[in-house]
C-alpha cells in the first residue's frame, strides 16, 4: 500500500533525477567541446582538411575554365577551316567523269582545294577527287567490298 511504497518511491525518483541531472551534464559537455573535438580530430588536423577542401575548390575551378577556354579556342578555329577553303572555289565546275553506266553520284564534298564525289553503281564503290579549277580528276579512291 501507500506506507510500504514510500521508501521505494523516493529511492526511484532520486535515481531518475540523478540520472536526468547526469544527461544534463554530458550534454552541455558535448557542446562546449569543438566540432573537430567530437570528430575524434585535433585542430591541425580538422585545419588541413579545410585547407586542403578548398585548394581542391579552386584546382576544379581552374580545370573548368582551362576546358571551356580550349573548347572555344577548337571550336572557332576548326569552324572556320571547315567552312573556309584556303583558296575560293569557282562558281561552276565543268568535268567529265568517264564511269561505267549505272553510275550515280552518291554525295559531294569539299576537301583542301578539291571536290571529293562519291560514287555508287556501276562496279564497287568510289570517291573520285575532282580539282575544281581545272575538271580534272585529281584522284581515284576505291571502296573494296
Amino acid at each position: 500500500g501507500p506506507g510500504g511504497g514510500g521508501a521505494s518511491d523516493v529511492a526511484s525518483s532520486g535515481m531518475a533525477s540523478s540520472g536526468m541531472a547526469a544527461s544534463g551534464v554530458m550534454r552541455r559537455a558535448y557542446a562546449e567541446r569543438g566540432r573537430g573535438e567530437r570528430l575524434g580530430m585535433n585542430e591541425g588536423a580538422l585545419r588541413a582538411v579545410k585547407i586542403a577542401a578548398i585548394v581542391m575548390a579552386v584546382l576544379i575551378v581552374l580545370g573548368t575554365t582551362t576546358l571551356f577556354v580550349m573548347m572555344a579556342k577548337r571550336g572557332v578555329g576548326s569552324s572556320t577551316e571547315a567552312a573556309a577553303p584556303s583558296t575560293p572555289l569557282p562558281a561552276q565546275v565543268a568535268a567529265i567523269l568517264d564511269e561505267p553506266p549505272g553510275t550515280r553520284i552518291a554525295g559531294i564534298a569539299v576537301v583542301a582545294d578539291r571536290l571529293a564525289v562519291q560514287l555508287t553503281g556501276g562496279g564497287a564503290d568510289r570517291v573520285v577527287l575532282v580539282d575544281p579549277k581545272t575538271g580534272q580528276v585529281a584522284g581515284r579512291i576505291a571502296l573494296a567490298r
